[in-house]
């Protein structure tokens, strides 16, 4: 509902491009290579957390936007949008999540947003 209300697109079947809600903090600065990657990033075609996936090449983009979708929706389902890094580690094999999944929290500070305090690994979704 978010995306709709936001002006990005979703048509049904795998293979409509779904722009994510994107919430760059004032000091973000990307890089112009950087920047286009994000673009093209937006255009891929999105795959549902709820669809099968295993036609999909575990090293591509269009799974990284999987990964990212399903951590969209799983901190989407929480009251206060975020929880612990490590709890998702048991959920890997379920989800279908790479084993180094948590680099999707890295690669997009402008969707998630992780917090070192006390040390724990805090993962936030990221919104206005």
């Amino acid at each position: 509902k978010d995306v709709v209300k936001r002006g990005g697109e979703y048509l049904e079947g795998s293979s409509a491009p779904l722009v994510i809600p994107l919430y760059p903090s004032k000091g973000l600065r990307l890089k112009r290579k950087i920047s286009y990657w994000l673009d093209e990033f937006q255009r891929l075609p999105y795959v549902s957390p709820y669809e099968d996936f295993q036609h999909l090449n575990r090293s591509s983009d269009v799974y990284e936007k999987r990964v990212v979708g399903v951590f969209h929706e799983m901190l989407g389902l929480f009251v206060d949008h975020s929880a612990e890094r490590k709890k998702f580690f048991c959920l890997r094999p379920y989800l279908g999540l790479p084993q180094k999944f948590y680099k999707a929290f890295e690669r997009h500070p402008h969707i998630f947003y992780l917090s070192l305090k006390n040390k724990t690994c805090t993962v936030m979704h990221v919104q206005e």
